[in-house]
């Protein structure tokens, strides 16, 4: 009877470890993903305050869920505000047409970027998940240009388009590809 309850409780063990592992990689990915659309994305770009704002409220969130586990360099951050905070108003003064706004969203996806290194925790990890996103990106955009190119752009109706009136409003999709009938001829991926 021991050594059968023994070796359920392995099994379960193991279990429990793989269902870890699998979440953990999800919530990495998902990390992982979320610093590209940061990164000039066209959702980033037409959606610029709402981004710096669910970005902000994930870097808290985040810090809750993930904070005791985390060793956070508080001078790090700080030092780096500070630094932005200097460059920011001499950009400022000298009329280089830097802002607040431009300060608040440069720090809320510097703290955003240090909170998902440091929830990785390896560096190797997290070149190994930009690269498999970037794989990923990549297919999928040679698909999506390739369907462009052979005129089906009809395949695309269900995407939703982005609001009119500015530059972007001939832009469909984004979260994964975004087609842009303005650069027909170009593969514009995510950006």
């Amino acid at each position: 009877m021991g050594w059968k309850s023994s070796k359920v409780y392995k099994e379960n063990n193991r279990k429990r470890k793989i269902a870890k592992m699998i979440k953990d990689n999800i919530v990495n990915y998902l990390l992982v993903y979320w610093c590209f659309i940061l990164n000039r994305s066209i959702l980033e770009r037409v959606y610029s305050d709402e981004i710096t704002v669910v970005t902000g409220g994930l870097c808290i969130f985040l810090i809750l869920l993930y904070g005791h586990k985390l060793k956070i360099y508080k001078s790090e951050i700080i030092s780096f505000v500070l630094l932005n905070l200097f460059l920011s108003t001499l950009m400022l003064k000298t009329g280089l047409g830097y802002n607040y706004t431009s300060f608040i969203n440069i720090n809320v996806f510097f703290v955003y970027t240090y909170l998902t290194l440091k929830i990785i925790g390896d560096k190797k990890k997290l070149y190994a998940y930009v690269i498999n996103i970037a794989v990923v990106l990549s297919v999928i955009s040679l698909v999506c240009f390739v369907i462009e190119q052979l005129g089906l752009t009809q395949l695309y109706n269900w995407v939703p388009e982005f609001m009119s009136g500015n530059y972007y409003a001939s832009t469909k999709g984004g979260f994964l590809y975004a087609f842009n009938y303005q650069h027909a001829t170009r593969n514009c991926g995510i950006w």
